[in-house]
């Protein structure tokens, strides 16, 4: 195929992929009607999402986080009178304080933004916002005036086609990343809707039993760093941080046993995003944090006891955590990838017991590296399914699609045939739609 015919694809391709961003009717809680979706069209394009960001390295790909990250929306979630439909939270590798809602119930934050946030419940007001956004059916309401949509539109095709001839690779990331902040520029919610999304995430900080004060604290903070001569992208985003604070209603509040805890998990896990940390100074201030907490807080939560479990000097002592941990929560992920990493014996039990709930998990390439190496070594089924999985997701979508054409040609086994059939099916239509 010549350079002028893989330019042409991909700009179809890429009018394809803008165009399912143009508003038409309204959001659904699955799917997301509001661009012509159905739920499996969602899923298709945060699928694309994460193969494109993981493709350029853009994604945090570090199971505890994952889990944390999505334990939080849950909880947020749940706190919520009206839920929505199934959403992803993607630790997005950029130190620059920003968060973005896109289409698709798909939510960015940057690291920048987790470690600017001072506590869980700032953190937290700022997915609650997005979720608002998202609950709120406010891209479904944005008027805007379609010569400037299109423009913006043309835009970023023509900055995609540039970096195309030379490095398709960039251009499909950067089609993707265009895509997420001109979501915002191009859908930029009004001042009602600003104001709408926080007193709705305020509320559900309330029912989920968290400072309620948490995002006027955060936006004066912001205000303060910008007015200081600090170039913050939230702001640029999410404008007018002064007055949306003033606009949010003062809560008093006690903070629970389980917010302290909550906040002691969101500083543990935000040093793992501090690389200026050495391992050393790393467990240091690990132990700090744990010494503060009372011991029944630590036992009652399976994300600190993890991270206590880790400080311990003895392998043996630590495996056999691990273990505990796994029967105490069955559904704890991080513990039975943590122990696979680990274990030197009973390693093929764990997996087995891991790929039960692997489905019900956000997966990340660190948690699918040692799952689809387990499975290597204890001659699981299953480990033609991960290994094309970990293909798939890294952003190797062609060698992942070759890999199961082959397997389903040699293997003898009708039942694993049938499964990497539909494996390929899935992976072959997604591919299809957006590459």
């Amino acid at each position: 195929m010549s350079r002028l015919s893989r330019c042409m694809k991909f700009l179809i391709h890429t009018l394809l992929t803008t165009l399912l961003l143009i508003p038409t009717t309204t959001l659904a809680d699955f799917g997301d009607q509001s661009f012509g979706w159905s739920s499996t069209e969602s899923a298709d394009f945060r699928d694309y999402a994460v193969r494109a960001l993981n493709r350029q390295g853009q994604l945090i790909n570090d199971h505890h986080l994952a889990y944390w990250l999505e334990q939080a929306y849950l909880d947020l979630n749940l706190s919520s009178q009206d839920p929505i439909g199934p959403t992803i939270i993607l630790p997005i590798r950029d130190r620059r304080i920003n968060a973005f809602a896109m289409p698709g119930n798909l939510i960015g934050i940057n690291s920048g933004l987790f470690l600017s946030a001072e506590d869980q419940a700032e953190l937290a007001s700022v997915i609650a916002h997005e979720m608002a956004h998202i609950g709120l059916d406010h891209f479904s309401r944005i008027q805007q005036d379609n010569k400037q949509q299109l423009l913006t539109i043309a835009g970023g095709v023509l900055l995609t086609i540039l970096l195309a001839g030379e490095n398709p690779e960039a251009a499909n990331a950067t089609l993707l990343s265009s895509l997420a902040i001109s979501r915002q520029d191009q859908l930029s919610f009004s001042r009602a809707m600003e104001t709408e999304a926080d007193q709705l995430a305020q509320e559900i900080l309330i029912n989920a039993d968290l400072d309620p004060e948490a995002g006027r604290r955060f936006f004066r903070r912001l205000d303060e760093l910008s007015a200081s001569g600090g170039q913050l992208e939230f702001l640029r985003s999410h404008p007018l941080g002064r007055n949306r604070a003033s606009n949010l209603s003062g809560r008093s509040y006690q903070p629970a046993p389980s917010a302290i805890a909550l906040n002691a998990e969101f500083e543990l896990l935000g040093l793992s995003l501090q690389k200026n940390l050495s391992p050393r100074e790393t467990q240091e201030r690990q132990k700090s944090i744990l010494s503060r907490l009372e011991s029944t807080m630590v036992n009652t939560r399976p994300s600190l006891r993890l991270i206590q479990a880790r400080l311990t000097d003895s392998a043996e002592t630590y495996r056999d955590e691990l273990t505990r941990m796994i029967q105490l929560y069955p559904d704890f992920f991080p513990a039975y990838v943590d122990l696979l990493a680990v274990a030197d014996s009973d390693r093929c039990e764990t997996l087995a017991e891991a790929l039960k709930i692997k489905d019900r998990q956000l997966m990340t390439l660190d948690a699918l590296d040692v799952l689809t190496q387990s499975a290597q070594e204890c001659a699981h089924p299953q480990w033609s399914q991960l290994h094309a999985q970990m293909l798939w997701q890294s952003g190797r979508e062609e060698a992942a699609l070759q890999f199961l054409k082959d397997e389903t040609k040699t293997t003898k086994d009708t039942a694993q045939s049938a499964r990497l059939s539909n494996q390929l099916k899935l992976y072959s239509r997604r591919y299809a739609r957006f590459n």
